[in-house]
């Protein structure tokens, strides 16, 4: 299951960036299947101050784990990932997963990357007896205006194993 989403972008604080948002079919998962959701972003950072950025991992709706990084204070162009992965620990109605998030930046030279080992487990109880949701979203958690984010390219993999 691949779902590919065109270049979103925002320049102010709590404007969610929505990447690989796709649909788990009802009574579909699968105990130990694995869902992988990656985006890509482009951090354009100008201002002095340095906002920090927002991962989410959400379920219908619901955030299952996050994190929070701070990119490095140097104005630069930042490039890296987002990554969630969850695996269905349980099926039905009163169906589980557990699942990670990770957000890795890099910029022009080694001393400006960032992120990695910033991650965020968690397990959560899904109803899988009916359609779910799955998606990655990504924010500056404080308004810089001067700053913009973009993510693209958001996909999410379904593996069972």
């Amino acid at each position: 299951m691949t779902a590919i989403v065109a270049t979103v972008g925002a320049t102010g604080a709590s404007t969610n960036l929505s990447c690989c948002a796709s649909t788990i079919n009802a009574n579909t998962a699968v105990v130990r299947e694995v869902f992988e959701l990656e985006g890509w972003f482009r951090f354009i950072h100008t201002a002095a101050a340095t906002p920090t950025l927002t991962l989410e991992l959400l379920i219908n709706g619901a955030v299952i784990c996050s994190c929070v990084t701070i990119p490095p204070s140097t104005a630069n162009t930042y490039h890296g990932t987002v990554r969630g992965v969850f695996t269905v620990r349980a099926i039905g109605a009163g169906g589980s997963v557990m699942a990670a998030v990770a957000l890795d930046g890099y910029g022009a030279t080694q001393a400006h990357q960032f992120g990695g080992a910033t991650v965020d487990i968690a397990t959560d109880a899904v109803d899988f007896s009916q359609n779910r949701s799955a998606e990655l979203r990504v924010r500056m958690t404080t308004a810089v205006t001067a700053n913009s984010l973009d993510v693209t390219q958001g996909h999410m993999r379904r593996r069972a194993h």
